[in-house]
């Protein structure tokens, strides 16, 4: 799940989510730090949807989706309207 969490993130927001200046730093940023939030170079990806994007990314295998079924319910339910809310509307880059 977590290739399916870079090419997320590289369609909301047209960049990685780790780079790095060479193959070592991208292996150290991978490691050891966080991706940064999409909300930092698109305002307009909800954040639910931007919470997917992160629990795929998850370094720790324990916290990504364990499966497509997981996955599809979070997808459904994101961007749905609560308590007279207007749906948010977002693009795909």
């Amino acid at each position: 799940m977590a290739a399916l969490g870079v090419v997320l993130c590289e369609m909301l927001t047209g960049r990685l989510p780790i780079a790095g200046e060479s193959m070592a730093d991208v292996a150290d940023r991978i490691l050891n730090r966080e991706p940064e939030a999409i909300g930092r170079y698109t305002s307009s990806v909800p954040a639910d949807v931007e919470t997917i994007v992160r629990k795929a990314l998850e370094k720790d295998p324990g916290f990504r989706y364990h499966g497509r079924r997981r996955g599809r319910v979070d997808r459904r339910t994101s961007g749905r309207a609560t308590a007279g809310t207007p749906r948010s509307t977002w693009t795909v880059r």
